[in-house]
């Protein structure tokens, strides 16, 4: 399991970036999607309560590779890329900061050390490609 904060891996942008194909809803191959969460995941040890963000999961390609696209919805991120850590494992992903907690299985084995995170903060969503091992 890799784990890591998203600006140290250079992730931000000012919303333009590398546009990859675009995901799909119709959810092949176990991928799909979680719509505005209603349910909160328990916080830290202070008791704080954290929401699960919306959420998609679709097929892709990074280098013209297939890979696992995962795309994040954070509206109200407070500390910019700085304040988002990441926890990529072979078949799960997860994404925390101050406002949110996300923890979800991947639809394949990925190659965690082969992984592209952008934030956006125009349209304040990350998106998490990475590449598939199976």
């Amino acid at each position: 399991m890799v784990t890591g904060h998203l600006g140290d891996c250079g992730g931000g942008d000012g919303g333009a970036g590398e546009r990859e194909r675009a995901p799909s809803s119709s959810g092949g191959g176990g991928a799909g999607t979680t719509g505005p969460a209603a349910a909160a995941s328990e916080g830290s040890e202070r008791g704080d309560v954290h929401e699960a963000p919306w959420h998609e999961v679709a097929e892709s390609t990074l280098g013209g590779v297939a890979a696992v696209q995962v795309r994040v919805v954070l509206p109200r991120l407070q500390g910019g890329v700085g304040g988002v850590e990441l926890e990529m494992g072979s078949s799960s992903l997860g994404v925390s900061s101050a406002e949110y907690r996300l923890n979800i299985a991947l639809p394949h084995r990925v190659h965690v050390d082969v992984a592209h995170a952008k934030l956006s903060s125009k349209r304040m969503e990350l998106k998490i490609t990475v590449l598939r091992a199976d």
